[in-house]
């Protein structure tokens, strides 16, 4: 004990502390966290999850935190619980004791610490970034260290997709992002441009950005870490949007300017496929990403067009804010003709339905096949993304028929605008038997303790991987 106390309080000298654990310090880390201190008595540790008893070392420089971590299906708080206690206390590195009643928690506790490095006012004048390094002790598993940092650095990416500033993150940007990032990675990757778009019919991610200065694409990334295996285990596509005026059905201006959010689902899907490369997991996999901007000019589409989505079948434009779902189509069908996968889920920040429906706690989860929803809700629960199944009944799609096309994309009332979304995206499955639909509108991008304005969480990295590794993996197994 002698030896790893000397490490332990070695690098924690120049450290702010933060110490983990379930309910309440074990007895070797209430003498290290003595010595640390050099305090005889310590405070009482916090009985609630979510609580920090705060206090100085006898000297008064050092901050030192006791946390009582949540657990379960609330571990994602964890996140923001650890940041915030950095972002007040303005530390600039953080020393984490994980106490052997954490179990299972050690890992999210770890990732928390890790995510704390990433931050928001990057395009502040003047200044840098500061570097948060965390040291984690009482960590057993050099594995599961690694796959926290490797996790770490998938979810950031995702974060900065969400969070970087539309003028700089047009689709042109996000299409040579992801060219360089994936192809660098030895995955295949094929982005569709306009002319390309134009040649295959993909009629509805071209109806939503015609307007934009900017081109509009489809960009397909294939990973395959089962070459032994034929076809695709799961095809994950998600909403692209850039920047989401509205289009002539205007948005309310009040607060337009956090639509830089709505790729929330593009990036989920891309953070996804980042971390499963590092990770070197055995499946094939490929990502759907159709990327567009929903601008406004005389180009645009109006409400009472008509398109052709891929595949043929026709679309009644009711109104041109309901654009995530049209450009869902087109790769939905894309998934479905030429992919054939086993199973296929999308994930967009499609509706404002599904926030008044949730709030912030939890996504909307659609799918048909109540056992797959079942398999999508349980995986959220054990990496703290919350899913919620959501009912999808057929009197649902009804009220998206339309009398001159195929189907319409609004169905004109201000109630289960989810759910009828979901009806949309549905008509372009072909009745896929494994298809869930996510709308995570109220989960990739909200109000934090330790930002003043709205911020990325990551929503959904974790929870594909996840879902990869308990329920396509262990069959491969």
């Amino acid at each position: 004990m002698s030896e790893m106390l000397e490490s332990w309080e070695g690098v924690a000298s120049s450290a702010h502390i933060v110490v983990c654990a379930a309910g309440e310090l074990s007895e070797q880390n209430h003498q290290r966290l003595k010595v640390i201190s050099g305090m005889e008595e310590l405070p009482q540790f916090p009985g609630r999850a979510g609580n920090v008893v705060s206090f100085f070392d006898v000297s008064g420089l050092k901050k030192i935190c006791l946390l009582h971590v949540f657990s379960g299906d609330q571990a994602f708080k964890n996140q923001s619980t650890v940041r915030t206690i950095l972002s007040k206390n303005e530390m600039s590195s953080i020393a984490i004791v994980l106490d052997p009643s954490l179990g299972d928690l050690a890992e999210d506790i770890t990732l928390a610490g890790m995510l704390s490095s990433y931050k928001v006012g990057s395009y502040k004048s003047g200044q840098q970034k500061p570097a948060i390094v965390p040291g984690i002790f009482g960590f057993q598993s050099v594995a599961n260290f690694e796959n926290a940092a490797k996790t770490a650095k998938a979810m950031k990416l995702a974060m900065f997709l969400i969070d970087t500033p539309p003028n700089i993150k047009n689709p042109d940007y996000i299409a040579q992002m992801i060219g360089e990032q994936f192809r660098f990675s030895g995955m295949e990757v094929r982005i569709l441009d306009k002319q390309e778009l134009e040649a295959g019919g993909y009629g509805a991610i071209l109806s939503v950005g015609q307007a934009s200065e900017y081109g509009s694409y489809l960009a397909c990334i294939t990973y395959k870490g089962a070459l032994e295996k034929e076809g695709i285990d799961l095809a994950m596509v998600g909403k692209g949007v850039t920047f989401d005026t509205g289009g002539i059905s205007l948005k309310d201006p009040a607060n337009m300017h956090y639509m830089k959010s709505d790729l929330g689902g593009a990036a989920a899907v891309l953070g996804a496929m980042h971390l499963i490369g590092d990770l070197g997991l055995e499946v094939n996999v490929t990502a759907l990403v159709p990327i567009v901007e929903n601008a406004i000019d005389s180009r645009a589409t109006r409400p009472g067009d008509v398109i052709t989505a891929y595949g043929g079948k026709t679309i009644e434009i009711i109104d041109t804010d309901a654009e995530g779902r049209l450009i869902l189509a087109d790769a939905l069908q894309h998934a479905v003709k030429e992919l054939n996968p086993e199973y296929l889920v999308d994930l967009a920040t499609l509706t404002g339905n599904c926030v008044a429906a949730l709030g912030y706690s939890a996504a909307g989860l659609f799918a048909p096949n109540q056992g797959i929803a079942t398999l999508w809700h349980d995986v959220g629960n054990e990496v703290g993304e919350r899913c919620w199944p959501m009912p999808m009944y057929a009197e649902y799609g009804e009220m998206m028929e339309s009398d001159i096309a195929d189907i319409k994309n609004f169905h004109g009332k201000p109630i289960v605008g989810a759910i009828t979304a979901a009806k949309f995206l549905e008509f372009f499955t072909n009745k896929h038997p494994k298809w869930a639909h996510l709308d995570i509108a109220g989960v990739a991008f909200g109000d934090v303790p330790y930002a003043r304005t709205k911020v990325a969480t990551a929503f959904g990295v974790r929870l594909l991987v996840k879902f990869i590794e308990k329920h396509i993996l262990t069959h491969h197994n």
